[in-house]
């Protein structure tokens, strides 16, 4: 009679370090929170976009500038904004180009007169936010605001006062 042998098969399986994942989550909400409070710090309008321009974040400068909220503006193409006023063919080009090709620029002059806030020129800076391999890379598109400026370099006499 024949006895069967019966074979056991193990497999070796490292133990998992449980407060190594705790320790990258504790510096990953670090990274976020430290991220997020320099944005809000900025007094410069500023938006993070996605690779298809949608607005993943806005500070709370962009929206007290432009009279818009969260709800209207996060989750949206920026240029499906309002009333459509940042529809920039040439903006567009050049965040794609941000994206695509690792690009940045600086001081692109937008003039645009919007339905709350009246005329406004701004320059736009923007460069590319790179994230880890998992996400895709996001730019970040600052917004100075010259209306003043510009209009003292036109009619200097504005910033005498009156005397």
């Amino acid at each position: 009679m024949r006895r069967s042998k019966k074979v056991r098969m193990a497999a070796f399986v490292p133990p998992v370090d449980k407060d190594d994942g705790k320790r990258r989550l504790k510096v990953a909400r670090e990274t976020r929170d430290y991220a997020e409070a320099i944005i809000e710090t900025v007094r410069d309008p500023l938006l993070v976009l996605t690779a298809d321009l949608r607005i993943e974040a806005a500070n709370r400068s962009f929206y007290e500038q432009f009279h818009v909220t969260k709800k209207g503006t996060v989750g949206h193409r920026l240029y499906e904004l309002g009333n459509r006023q940042w529809d920039i063919p040439r903006l567009r080009q050049l965040l794609k180009n941000v994206q695509a090709k690792n690009t940045a620029f600086r001081d692109f002059l937008v003039e645009h007169k919007f339905p709350v806030i009246g005329h406004r020129s701004m320059l736009l800076n923007a460069r590319r936010l790179h994230r880890d391999g998992k996400h895709a890379p996001l730019i970040l598109l600052a917004i100075e605001e010259i209306t003043a400026q510009k209009q003292l370099r036109t009619c200097p006499e504005i910033g005498l006062g009156a005397t």
